[in-house]
């Protein structure tokens, strides 16, 4: 709002006018401030509900991972060697590898040329990979521009120029992979003489009576292990053990509680009532939210009436979900598999927590996602009002400044008058 002023202020009435104009201004501005303050409002509102659906969208995350397969089936994996790393999908088991080889490359190197040789020799340079051949241009002919065309496309080879002691330099290719099969040849560079070539070999490892391979270093064969090996194991062997790893099961399930756990009071304490300072909070009136809220905490409970207090799930009396650490672990070292179901499977503990949460979150068609495009809309009509109430009150000191300054002209022009009328009045009485 404006608050300047161009009137001519009291000259002739005495009065500060400037001052009375924005005083009036305070008061036709009254309007325009509550909706400010209302904006205000409304802005920290779509804040909480922005705040409140990242957490409940991370909550949906987590129970999307929670709900997926071997999720409660968690494994303490460990190998004897630094050079053997593992993974495992499948069940519980112990392994003793003996690594025998890694996996190579193929590499070729040709005899030394000078930078200036043009070692092309005739026909266009072929190279060769797989069953694939590939023409390359080659340009002046010379070492570098081999290696140039060669690095120019990806072909599975890599060329490398060495500049040697003597001034000259040296061609040296590799294949991009590693195997027995990764073999590749260079023809029409008869410049460089004969190549000598290094086969790659398939990495090798011994697993019992079977001898396993694998272009790589590392190997898929052992179902539900995956074994990747390095240079520090080769020669050694690995005693390797895959164990369940209960302590893992359990602090996943406490870690979803308490998130949940979270999630509730972060809406609690944005829908209650203070009545210390008889304030209410910014969620107070937002159905998404109560409605979530209520929603979650029922997710606890499954759907054929029974309870989730065997494996260590239970609600308070204050609408909290509690977790008994020393009740899951019981459970699940007496039955694994009953605890999976209990939690996941499709309409487990997770999965109906999951289901809630995305229902709430989602980008597109989530409640509270939809709660803020609404007051979104609403801060939109705010903002287009206070700047229709720029206008106004801009129109309206316009008006009172004219008004004041016609009053302060017009009272001049009465004062001129006046003083004539006296000066008139003086004449006759000295004339007598």
């Amino acid at each position: 709002m404006a608050t300047s002023t161009s009137s001519i202020s009291g000259l002739s009435s005495g009065l500060d006018t400037a001052s009375i104009i924005s005083q009036l201004m305070l008061l036709e501005a009254q309007p325009q401030n509550r909706l400010k303050t209302q904006l205000g409002t409304q802005q920290s509102t779509v804040q909480a509900l922005q705040s409140l659906n990242a957490q409940i969208a991370a909550l949906a995350t987590q129970a999307t991972d929670a709900g997926k397969a071997n999720a409660w089936s968690p494994q303490q994996v460990t190998s004897s060697l630094a050079g053997v790393t593992v993974t495992s999908t499948g069940s519980p088991t112990t392994l003793d590898v003996h690594v025998q080889q890694l996996a190579t490359a193929t590499k070729v190197t040709f005899d030394p040329a000078s930078a200036t040789d043009v070692v092309v020799t005739g026909s266009p340079v072929e190279l060769t990979v797989g069953t694939t051949t590939t023409t390359l241009s080659t340009g002046s002919g010379t070492l570098g521009s081999v290696a140039a065309a060669i690095n120019a496309g990806s072909y599975g080879v890599g060329a490398t120029v060495v500049n040697l002691s003597d001034g000259t330099q040296r061609l040296s290719l590799q294949s991009t992979t590693t195997g027995a099969a990764s073999t590749f040849s260079l023809s029409n560079v008869g410049g460089l003489g004969s190549p000598t070539t290094t086969a790659g070999q398939d990495a090798t490892i011994v697993v019992g009576a079977d001898t396993l391979t694998s272009s790589s270093n590392t190997f898929t064969a052992i179902s539900g292990l995956e074994l990747t090996i390095s240079a520090a194991a080769v020669g050694q062997d690995a005693h390797i053990d895959v164990v369940a790893d209960k302590t893992a099961a359990a602090a996943k399930a406490k870690s979803l509680v308490d998130n949940i756990n979270a999630a509730l009071t972060q809406i609690d304490t944005l829908t209650s009532y203070n009545p210390t300072t008889k304030t209410q909070g910014l969620l107070s009136s937002d159905a998404a939210a109560g409605s979530l809220r209520g929603a979650l905490f029922a997710a606890v409970f499954p759907t054929d009436g029974t309870s989730l207090s065997s494996v260590g799930i239970q609600s308070d009396r204050y609408g909290k979900l509690v977790f008994d650490a020393g009740a899951f672990s019981a459970a699940y070292a007496a039955d694994p598999g009953k605890v999976t179901s209990a939690l996941s499977g499709g309409s487990g503990f997770v999965d109906r927590i999951g289901a809630v949460a995305k229902a709430a979150s989602d980008s597109i068609s989530g409640s509270l996602t939809g709660a803020i495009s609404g007051h979104n809309v609403e801060i939109q009509r705010t903002q287009d009002s206070i700047a229709d109430w720029d206008v106004r009150l801009a129109l309206r000191q316009s008006t009172l400044t004219q008004q004041y300054t016609n009053l302060e002209t017009t009272l001049n022009q009465l004062n001129s008058q006046s003083s004539w009328l006296a000066g008139q009045l003086g004449a006759l009485s000295t004339s007598k």
